[in-house]
């Protein structure tokens, strides 16, 4: 990450590493500096949209799903716009 700060993936992989880890305060810090700082970074919306809902935070993940799924449309990415929509579903 500190190479290349403008790369989205190294904060993206480390995120998901920390959520393996049960460290979700880290990976959610991660995943909301993704969010801000590199908003067309898809992969990014569907586990941090997971984990805000399993925070119990269901506001914040429906506005990054919301997003999410936008983005997707936008860049023709069914298979992320599908698994959005799923949690998007679950939520509802």
């Amino acid at each position: 990450m500190e190479e290349d700060p403008r790369d989205p993936f190294p904060p993206y992989a480390l995120a998901l590493e920390y959520m393996k880890l049960m460290q979700m305060q880290r990976a959610k810090e991660l995943f909301e500096k993704l969010y801000y700082h590199h908003p067309e970074y898809l992969p990014a919306y569907y586990h941090y949209g997971k984990l805000l809902i399993d925070s119990s935070d269901p506001a914040l993940a429906s506005e990054v799903l919301e997003k999410g799924a936008t983005l997707a449309v936008k860049t023709h990415d069914t298979h992320t716009l599908n698994e959005i929509r799923s949690l998007l579903d679950e939520m509802a």
